[in-house]
């Protein structure tokens, strides 16, 4: 697990690309391809950064969509640029 200024560094770049989406598209818009439709997700919190052995990071977020509650997994390059987001779980449900 990554802690302390570097967690900090990589969330902090993070809620910025976050930010940036939603300012140009009124929410962080998601591909859901199991529901075949874009989901408008509102970001609520961060949980653990962990840096992979690439250098890379990897750090789960959970999201909301009225009722609906969605973590997303990110993949973080080491250069802090977002490379990937996955729905992991709705509504505390596990995706395939």
């Amino acid at each position: 697990d990554v802690k302390g200024a570097e967690a900090e560094r990589v969330q902090k770049a993070a809620k910025a690309e976050i930010d940036a989406h939603v300012k140009e598209k009124g929410s962080f818009v998601v591909y859901d391809w199991m529901e075949k439709r874009e989901r408008k997700l509102n970001f609520d919190f961060f949980h653990k950064v962990t840096k992979l052995d690439s250098g890379d990071y990897f750090f789960c977020t959970d999201f909301t969509e009225g009722k609906d509650r969605l973590d997303l997994d990110f993949t973080m390059s080491k250069d802090l640029k977002v490379v990937d987001v996955v729905i992991h779980k709705v509504n505390g449900k596990k995706r395939k």
